[in-house]
């Protein structure tokens, strides 16, 4: 599903215009306060498993699995992924292994455990369940038993989980907002099918499960052109923004900045040039000791005909918890299982503000 959305000056917080340019949605209560109580999820272990080639969203459009707005989702330690309505009446059960396995900036994941939610949405998390806000209303509540060694076990893509070239800083002390702005490479130049890019500024906990990254898109779901999503993972769930259309050329900026209000952060991707955003919070993370990359990911490639040209991170800014501008320093990391048909992929650190990815293709 692609969506246009268009700035609204009128839902900017001016305090933190200069912290942020964070969206700010209508919040009357804090994230404890609003917590849904979930009630008696009523399974059904004899009915029929349901093969979920699409991800599983209260959203309606091409590549989505429709479910009933409301509904619990729950993820299972033996891999099971099981759909409640609202009222915990059981709706439908599938198998993690046995669903479609779907490109996201953080490697191949089961149609099972992605979902897309509104742009404005607020992602809260209390242990092991998490609520799913938009407009005020709980749209989605997901309860995630962890099943990471069971995950494991899908192997679509032997030592290669994706990543092709990336520039890191570990171990940040704190950010409370990260900033990079890049320009839509070309597109590959002879790319199959299948073949999936995403480029993207990130933050991930150090040491822990977890990324959020606001990301430019090649090819997602087979769409044939530039996309652009914010994007958050967890414990081996992901999320994802509504997508929007972007064309090669167009100036991008990724922002990841903490709200102190709210305790949370926002992930936002804009295309600056059209003019148009995407966004959502999240409170799962913390504000410190913090990975921070730039990266190049593809999915299903092969060789150079499937990568996009280079592109440069700009007037890349980072502040710390006390909103000071600080530099980073990047270190370049190298994959191991890249396809031998991918040659040439560089990282040109510049400076702190300023990383060029490089790929065989101008």
């Amino acid at each position: 599903m692609k969506t246009n959305m268009k700035f609204g000056i009128g839902v900017i917080l001016a305090a933190m215009l200069l912290v942020s340019m964070a969206f700010v949605p209508a919040v009357s209560a804090t994230p404890e306060e609003n917590m849904s109580k979930l009630p008696a999820l009523q399974f059904n272990d004899s009915s029929e498993k349901k093969i979920i080639n699409a991800e599983l969203s209260t959203m309606k459009g091409d590549n989505l699995h429709s479910i009933p707005i409301g509904s619990i989702i729950h993820h299972s330690a033996d891999g099971i992924t099981t759909v409640f309505t609202s009222d915990g009446k059981q709706y439908l059960s599938a198998v993690d292994a046995k669903a479609k396995m779907i490109a996201t900036p953080s490697g191949l994941k089961p149609a099972t455990r992605i979902h897309q939610v509104p742009s404005g949405s607020d992602i809260r998390t209390n242990e092991n369940i998490t609520n799913i806000y938009y407009n005020g209303t709980c749209i989605m509540s997901i309860v995630n038993e962890d099943y990471a060694d069971n995950l494991e076990k899908i192997d679509e893509v032997p030592d290669f989980k994706g990543w092709l070239k990336s520039t890191v800083d570990k171990d940040v002390a704190g950010v409370r907002r990260f900033v990079a702005y890049w320009n839509v490479p070309t597109t590959p130049p002879h790319p199959n099918n299948d073949a999936v890019d995403f480029l993207f500024n990130a933050i991930k906990p150090n040491g822990e499960s977890g990324i959020m990254q606001p990301v430019l898109e090649w090819n997602q779901l087979q769409s044939g052109r530039w996309t652009g999503a914010a994007w958050y993972g967890i414990n081996d769930v992901y999320y994802h923004s509504a997508r929007i259309n972007v064309d090669q050329g167009d100036k991008i900026e990724g922002l990841l900045s903490w709200d102190n209000t709210y305790s949370r952060w926002l992930i936002a991707f804009e295309d600056v040039t059209a003019g148009h955003q995407v966004y959502f919070h999240t409170n799962d993370f913390d504000n410190t000791h913090l990975d921070v990359y730039t990266a190049l990911e593809g999915s299903h490639v092969v060789d150079n005909g499937d990568v996009p040209g280079d592109t440069l991170f700009y007037d890349m800014e980072f502040k710390d918890l006390n909103l000071n501008t600080f530099n980073v320093i990047w270190g370049e990391v190298n994959y191991a299982g890249i396809p031998v048909g991918i040659t040439n992929l560089d990282a040109n650190i510049i400076s702190s503000s300023k990383v060029e990815l490089l790929t065989a293709n101008d």
